[in-house]
């Protein structure tokens, strides 16, 4: 992994990160901690950038039935923005094993996930995920979650084994929930 940074940090140029308080704050986080790179830029030496950070579109798809050669549901589907440009899948046991909690008007919903990135319909990187929603009562929930690249096609093998870490919120409204937020591989 190349200890190359670079200054200033690529968040500040990025106007699609505009009106999200919380993305502009977890990236400015991930600069001061791990260092950053211009977004999709190899560093000098020619190697890609040491952490990935996207910014992500997604909905839930979970009412078209659509399973992987596991077995799991695909329930949610992200538009990536930023060091990768196509879609995120993440992919649910359902029913989930994992029971929800309710704690002073708050439900938890804690998640087990097998997530792929895919480019041109291709599979670059796949790995797994856990976290949770929490959701108050009558408000949209905020998803968090972590996670680690166990998959990656010969471009990416550098990120095999590297952390993820996704989030945003859930916004609940009349339709199917979706939301905007981040999805990184640091």
């Amino acid at each position: 992994m190349s200890s190359q940074r670079s200054a200033p940090c690529p968040f500040v140029r990025r106007p699609r990160l505009r009106g999200l308080p919380l993305a502009a704050w977890l990236l400015a986080t991930l600069c001061l901690v791990e260092g950053c790179v211009s977004p999709g830029a190899p560093t000098t030496s020619g190697e890609l950038p040491p952490s990935l950070l996207n910014q992500i579109e997604y909905r839930f798809v979970g009412d078209r039935g659509e399973t992987n050669a596991e077995g799991w549901t695909l329930l949610w589907v992200a538009d990536l923005e930023g060091d990768l440009s196509g879609q995120a899948r993440w992919y649910f046991l359902e029913p989930n094993p994992i029971p929800d909690l309710t704690v002073q008007g708050a439900s938890i919903a804690y998640y087990e996930a097998r997530w792929e990135v895919r480019v041109s319909d291709r599979v670059i990187l796949a790995g797994r995920s856990s976290g949770k929603t929490v959701t108050r009562e009558g408000e949209d929930g905020i998803w968090d979650g972590h996670g680690v690249v166990t998959s990656a096609s010969a471009s990416y093998q550098e990120y095999l084994g590297r952390h993820t870490y996704e989030t945003g919120p859930v916004v609940l409204g009349d339709d199917l929930p979706w939301g905007r937020g981040l999805f990184t591989i640091h």
